[in-house]
């Protein structure tokens, strides 16, 4: 009988040489991710920001962005401005309700 496999990409493991690579740059220059991200290019070693901020939370060096943690709530714009050309006059008409009043 066959069966599945796990779902999705499959993590990457960071070995503990990155990972004290991660830490010694963040002893030397206490940065974010991003920063460490391109240093660490520069010594041509290829970690994501992702990975690396992982990294830096395990060690309590970094914390979590409360703002970025909770989901956003879904907005409809699309009554907020629309545009609409009109026929009769033959020019653009711009309407702050989302309605058609003026044609």
């Amino acid at each position: 009988m066959p069966t599945l496999k796990k779902a999705g990409r499959p993590r990457r493991v960071v070995t503990d040489s990155e990972e004290r690579e991660i830490l010694g740059i963040y002893m030397k220059c206490p940065t974010n991710a991003v920063a460490i991200e391109c240093m660490l290019k520069k010594k041509r070693i290829n970690l994501g920001y992702n990975i690396i901020h992982s990294v830096l939370k395990k060690h309590r060096l970094a914390a979590d962005q409360k703002g970025k943690q909770k989901r956003k709530k879904w907005i409809k714009y699309e009554g907020s401005i629309q545009i609409f050309f009109g026929i009769q006059t033959g020019t653009w008409l711009w309407t702050a309700d989302g309605g058609v009043s003026g044609l």
